[in-house]
């Protein structure tokens, strides 16, 4: 008796990040997890009762890992904010597929939102200094609507950026950040570290928590791209918050 085979649920679409109002995301129908579950990995039928009972897909919309309690896929989920879905097939015997993931950036552009950024040319391996005495020149500053450098376009690829501004907390309690950056970055808080990601290195996430009272609390990122590809991303979980990327609205430019 061979071991059932269970492939991943495929997310449709994949990763992505909007401007639309929704997205509609559809996984892998599990009529079609039940077939692959009744075949072994040479694709031929296994011919045993322990692989025709059906699989079943679990998700979660906060990144975190499904389980056979998470809720179970009945048809298309509808985002109207950001959000990471995970899902694995579940079958009878113990079996289970590996978790497919994609994230979901549902980002809405508000006037009078996002963080202020300053830039700065140059060829580094790690965060030089970026505070207000650098002695760094400064490039032309503007407005991030998002904590996402997709759309991010300065000239060169080898630059630095100080990000600024405050984000705002309505329930008072411990929150955890969640700092991903291609390359370094750290992340401060009302001037304190919450996030050190420092280095020259593919997408990394780090996180980091802090007790925050509700309110306006100043907000820095600091980054650096050393070539090739930018990548930077900010997601937070609090009190009542499932883990998510802190929306648009939330955060407010330094005056």
């Amino acid at each position: 008796r061979r071991r059932a085979y269970l492939p991943a649920p495929a997310i449709v679409p994949p990763t992505t990040r909007t401007t639309e109002e929704r997205v509609i995301v559809r996984l892998m129908d599990e009529s079609e997890i039940g077939a692959a579950l009744r075949r072994g990995r040479d694709g031929t039928e296994a011919g045993n009762a322990a692989t025709t009972a059906p699989a079943e897909i679990r998700y979660t919309l906060d990144g975190s890992e499904p389980t056979r309690e998470s809720p179970r896929y009945a048809g298309p989920i509808e985002l109207e904010r950001s959000a990471t879905i995970r899902a694995r097939a579940f079958g009878e015997g113990g079996a289970e597929s590996r978790a497919a993931e994609a994230s979901y950036r549902l980002v809405r552009m508000v006037p009078g939102h996002g963080l202020s950024y300053t830039p700065f040319l140059g060829k580094f391996d790690k965060l030089p200094d970026l505070s207000e005495a650098t002695t760094l020149k400064p490039e032309r500053s503007g407005v991030l609507g998002d904590v996402d450098l997709s759309d991010f376009n300065i000239g060169t690829d080898e630059f630095a950026l100080r990000i600024e501004g405050t984000i705002t907390i309505d329930t008072p309690g411990e929150y955890t950040f969640s700092l991903a950056s291609d390359d370094g970055s750290r992340l401060l808080i009302s001037g304190k570290e919450v996030v050190a990601n420092d280095g020259k290195h593919g997408t990394i996430t780090r996180a980091g928590k802090a007790t925050l009272a509700a309110g306006e609390v100043p907000i820095t990122i600091l980054y650096f791209n050393g070539g090739g590809a930018a990548d930077l991303s900010l997601m937070y979980a609090g009190p009542g918050i499932e883990k998510q990327h802190v929306p648009i609205e939330k955060l407010t430019p330094k005056k």
